[in-house]
C-alpha cells in the first residue's frame, strides 16, 4: 500500500508502473506530454489530454491534436470540470479520438525506429 492512497477499488496507486505496462489499459491519458511519455501513449494507442508546460511539449501537443488523437488543456487555466470535459469529448466513440489513437498506435507499435534509424546510419555511412 503507499501512504495516503485512495480507498476506492477503481484507483491504483503504486510508487512505481512503467508507462508500457499502464497506458495499454486506460481509457485515456492526462500528461505534460514530454517526448517519452507522448511516444509511450502514442504506442498504447488511447486517446490523450495535453497539458503542456515548456521546452518540446507544446509542440508534442501541437502534434497529437493535429494527429486527431489529443485534446489539450491550458496549464493556467486547468481545472477538475475541464478535465473531466476533456475526457468525456476523447471517450465518445461520435468525435472519433478513440479510433484514431488505435490506429496511430498500431503504426507506433509497427515502427521500430532504433533499427531503422541504425540501418540508415550504416547505409549512409558505409556507401562514401
Amino acid at each position: 500500500p503507499v501512504p495516503g492512497a485512495c480507498d476506492d477499488d477503481r484507483v491504483i496507486a503504486a510508487p512505481y508502473a512503467p508507462y508500457s505496462q499502464v497506458f495499454p489499459r486506460a481509457a485515456a491519458i492526462l500528461h505534460q506530454c514530454g517526448a517519452g511519455t507522448t511516444a509511450e501513449a502514442m504506442r498504447a494507442g488511447v486517446p490523450q489530454v495535453c497539458v503542456p508546460f515548456g521546452h518540446d511539449q507544446p509542440d508534442n501537443a501541437m502534434r497529437l491534436r493535429r494527429l486527431g488523437v489529443a485534446t489539450t488543456l491550458d496549464r493556467k487555466r486547468i481545472d477538475a470540470t475541464k478535465i473531466v470535459r476533456a475526457f468525456e469529448t476523447l471517450l465518445d466513440p461520435r468525435a472519433g479520438y478513440i479510433e484514431r489513437a488505435r490506429r496511430v498506435g498500431e503504426l507506433a507499435r509497427a515502427e521500430n525506429a532504433a533499427q531503422r534509424a541504425a540501418q540508415e546510419l550504416v547505409r549512409v555511412l558505409c556507401t562514401k
